[in-house]
């Protein structure tokens, strides 16, 4: 991934009309996700820490991630299915990289990392 900034991946994220995008932060160098937030907004997330200043002038959202340490894919997985939400943002323990993981439109669960 060519690392951007929020702002960019945020134009990414609309002009392929996804509803997240995976990027790496220029700013920071860490993983993160943009998306489409509930309230029409454009939010980013990424790891516990981040600072989203530059993000936030920009008009997006910055949030943190929902876990503070490094995650499995399994406990990645389960909490998907305790919390039923469209995807989830962590860090995956085995790579340490940013990774989404989605409910498919199958009713399957897909998973996004980078190369």
């Amino acid at each position: 991934m060519e690392p951007m900034t929020a702002a960019e991946a945020a134009a990414d994220l609309e002009t392929l009309d996804h509803g997240f995008y995976l990027f790496q932060d220029a700013d920071s160098g860490s993983d993160a996700v943009v998306y489409h937030r509930d309230d029409g907004r454009i939010g980013v997330i990424g790891p516990a820490g981040t600072d989203w200043s530059g993000a936030e002038a920009d008009g997006i959202a910055g949030e943190q991630s929902r876990t503070t340490d490094s995650t499995g894919l399994d406990d990645a997985v389960a909490e998907m299915n305790e919390l039923s939400h469209r995807f989830m943002y962590f860090v995956n323990a085995d790579t340490g990289r940013g990774n989404v993981i989605y409910m498919r439109y199958d009713g399957n669960y897909g998973l996004i990392e980078p190369r």
